[in-house]
């Protein structure tokens, strides 16, 4: 006997999103994490030469994933229609279409505005995800609008599991000749293979959907949906959910380019290129972690602002920023203190130590602007963080051309982290005119210090034994040890010292993941507290 209740409906809803949670956010490690062993196997040049256009995918990816499947599904869900996906196909398919024709015909342009005309045939390969990304969009904005989070689930986790492993492949293939560009080029159609999968998978969930013949179709239930509408908002949503990998497009611009006008060498120009790539992974490992801490509230921010109870979901909206900052500031304090070790664990060598400890800094400021970009979504707001993000983009772009030419490799991320800082200053300054809580009271601000100072204390104690230990050509299975020995307990002490703060409630604690394993932490007579 079907149950149709409405707490039937909610638990399926809440189902759905731990499942479409899950899936994001396996995608997310395994695009981070898999880039290790390929450095290690082609090198820092292999490296650069895969990063110079893996931004290219990573906009087609958000375009699918983050941005136009979600505004795809709230249409749907409002009207059922087949109408709503062909009106949102007629504002997907021209953009995607003429993105493959200027990446495709333009590869050559783009390859020397670069630095690098070797990597006009890779551009031209990774046009083709593009042409995918209108019914990729329309397929998961199709079964989310009703309901049904598995097959965009398993359609993200099958295109990241074909691409990893054809890109790994392609560099066991061909890194052993020392053709990298060639190793860089089978990378790129392994990511155009793991889009047509992909498209191939949602196209058969499609097609044998339940009830299709069955089911009504609402008079001119489409007539609502403006194609510029879903253009502008999908652009918004995957433009504000993207900027790290803008602002690595804004480095492939400037970075080589930089450093060949000053006088450097080609080859040298590419490793150290390559080099700051390392630090592309930490930090979107930094903020997977960050952001995962705060994605719960949002939610439930937006469900209690829809029912009218305001102070509520303003209390919300400040504890998601604040717990994102407070993660974020761990992750950023964290891999600066151990960045020297944990180079040498993953990518054999300590190269690029200073820039990559720069750059790390910028978690805390991706992680603040992500929260605070969710909360005005949830307030039904998408267009104002977008037009901070565009205002941040532009600001890197002037940083980075004074600073990459002043500083060098160090310049771009100090530059990312100013552009970042500006950001989060629209940001904070925007959300303070929305919601009555205060964001960042003097007991936070001191607790988070403190938590901070002791973490790096600990950390740096464990960094000067160990250096003690051997102090002579470190070996990578003894950084292995320190990296994973210090972030452990360094991870600890700051928990600890949070807790103990008292900036935060039984209550609250337990709306973010793993809360309840933090209360053993309060203090005794806080731990009965339920407010």
């Amino acid at each position: 006997m079907e149950n149709n209740s409405p707490v039937s409906g909610e638990r399926l809803m809440v189902k759905g999103a731990v499942i479409l949670s899950a899936g994001a956010a396996a995608t997310k490690i395994l695009s981070a994490v898999y880039r290790i062993p390929f450095q290690n196997i082609v090198g820092d040049i292999g490296f650069y030469i895969y990063q110079q256009v893996y931004p290219f995918y990573g906009i087609a990816v958000a375009m699918a994933s983050a941005g136009f499947p979600v505004i795809v599904s709230k249409l749907y869900a409002e009207r059922p229609s087949e109408n709503v996906l062909f009106r949102a196909f007629l504002a997907l398919f021209p953009l995607c279409f003429s993105l493959f024709l200027f990446l495709f015909f333009g590869a050559d342009w783009i390859a020397k505005k670069m630095g690098d005309g070797n990597l006009a045939p890779l551009i031209a390969a990774v046009a083709f995800p593009f042409l995918f990304v209108p019914f990729i969009s329309l397929f998961r904005g199709y079964f989310q609008g009703m309901g049904n989070m598995v097959p965009t689930a398993v359609s993200q986790v099958a295109e990241q599991t074909v691409r990893v492993g054809g890109i790994l492949a392609a560099a066991a293939l061909f890194a052993n000749g020392k053709n990298l560009y060639a190793v860089g080029e089978g990378a790129a159609v392994a990511s155009a293979a793991g889009s047509l999968v992909c498209f191939l998978f949602l196209l058969f969930c499609f097609s044998r959907r339940k009830g299709r013949k069955n089911r009504p179709e609402p008079a001119a239930s489409g007539d609502g949906v403006r194609p510029g509408t879903v253009l502008l908002h999908g652009l918004a949503a995957t433009v504000c959910g993207m900027v790290p990998v803008i602002f690595q497009l804004i480095d492939n611009f400037q970075i080589l380019p930089s450093l060949l006008a000053k006088g450097t060498d080609f080859d040298a120009a590419r490793a150290m290129k390559g080099v700051f790539d390392r630090g592309q992974p930490l930090v979107q490992i930094g903020i997977i972690l960050s952001v995962s801490v705060s994605s719960a509230l949002v939610p439930i921010m937006a469900k209690m602002r829809s029912r009218g109870r305001e102070e509520e979901a303003d209390k919300l909206a400040r504890l998601a920023v604040q717990f994102s900052i407070a993660a974020g500031a761990a992750a950023s304090v964290g891999l600066i203190m151990i960045m020297e070790p944990l180079n040498i664990m993953l990518f054999t060598n300590s190269a690029g130590t200073l820039p990559l400890r720069i750059l790390a800094l910028t978690v805390v400021f991706l992680a603040a602007n992500m929260a605070v970009t969710a909360v005005f979504q949830g307030m039904g707001n998408p267009l104002l963080p977008f037009y901070g993000v565009l205002a941040g983009i532009v600001a890197k772009i002037v940083f980075n051309a004074a600073f990459i030419r002043a500083f060098g490799i160090p310049g771009a991320a100090l530059a990312s982290n100013l552009a970042l800082a500006a950001m989060s200053a629209f940001f904070f300054a925007a959300l303070k005119k929305r919601i009555k809580e205060d964001l960042f009271p003097k007991d936070f601000i001191f607790v988070l210090f403190r938590s901070l100072s002791a973490m790096a204390a600990l950390v740096g104690a464990l960094n000067a034994l160990c250096g003690w230990l051997l102090p002579d050509s470190p070996v990578r299975l003894f950084s292995a040890f320190q990296s994973l020995f210090a972030s452990f307990f360094g991870a600890f002490v700051f928990c600890f010292v949070l807790a103990r703060g008292k900036i935060f409630t039984k209550s609250e604690w337990l709306l973010v993941p793993f809360g309840e394993k933090l209360l053993r932490f309060l203090p005794k007579t806080d731990r009965g507290d339920s407010c």
